[in-house]
């Protein structure tokens, strides 16, 4: 990952940050938005994109499945925009995209409405 992160550096001119987080864990994710201000000074925009589930039928799943499912897709999106907010309310022209992995990989019609708007923080 660091690696990574050190060619993106190299081949954009761009600073980064490469680290391991698990956006079920709420303090992680404090923690990277720490970091990221730490060393950026700003946070801009915010891009929640997950989309992780058991693939399994209702009836071959179980509660913990469904209730890790339902952290990372919606309560890390929560805390993602939460941690940043008081960030995104300093700058002019923030950003907070919502997205889901699955509909970047197989585009489906009708899916996926966008709505363009100013925030209103």
């Amino acid at each position: 990952m660091k690696n990574i992160a050190a060619d993106v550096e190299i081949e954009t001119g761009n600073a980064t940050i490469a680290m391991k987080v698990d956006f079920t864990e709420e303090k992680e994710i404090e923690n990277l938005v720490n970091k990221a201000v730490d060393k950026f000074g700003k946070i801009s925009a915010v891009v929640n994109n997950v989309d992780w589930g058991a693939n399994t039928p209702l009836f071959g799943s179980d509660s913990e499945k469904r209730i890790n499912g339902y952290k990372l897709n919606t309560l890390s999106d929560y805390n993602s925009t939460k941690y940043c907010m008081p960030y995104l309310k300093k700058e002019q022209n923030a950003s907070v995209v919502f997205s889901g992995s699955a509909v970047g990989k197989h585009h489906r019609q009708n899916l996926l409405n966008t709505v363009l708007q100013k925030p209103d923080f």
